[in-house]
């Protein structure tokens, strides 16, 4: 949940202005954070696929992989400012994350197979314990 930024003295505040009500923003603070958490946690999510994907289609998937989460880290900071432009602070911790993410997680490393199949591959996932 994104949380209000500490009271200032009244000489020193900014008043936020732009037409919202303070209950408004802090729902759509709210929402843009669970949304920074999604994510935050489908980016770590693709680049374990970036690093542990295994497979004929090696090359291939680990250049998409990159692209998604290359993309996804980019949008975290897009995210993060317009929390902000609410007057709200952005949620930035592991913590908050999971609390706030609807992106499953997991604490298990994945390594990713795609098979070459006849039409649609088969991805295989093989669970690893450390």
């Amino acid at each position: 949940q994104a949380t209000k930024e500490p009271a200032m003295s009244k000489s020193t505040a900014l008043k936020i202005d732009n037409g919202i009500s303070a209950k408004d923003r802090k729902k759509l603070a709210d929402g843009r954070a669970a949304l920074l958490a999604d994510t935050y946690t489908l980016y770590l999510k693709t680049h374990n696929f970036h690093w542990n994907v295994t497979g004929p289609m090696f090359n291939s998937l680990h250049t998409m992989f990159m692209t998604q989460y290359t993309d996804l880290w980019t949008s975290l900071d897009e995210i993060a400012e317009r929390i902000r432009a609410l007057d709200h602070f952005a949620p930035g911790s592991g913590a908050q994350f999971a609390a706030l993410s609807s992106v499953l997680s997991s604490s298990l490393t994945y390594r990713y197979t795609l098979l070459p199949a006849a039409p649609p591959f088969i991805l295989r996932v093989r669970t690893i314990r450390y």
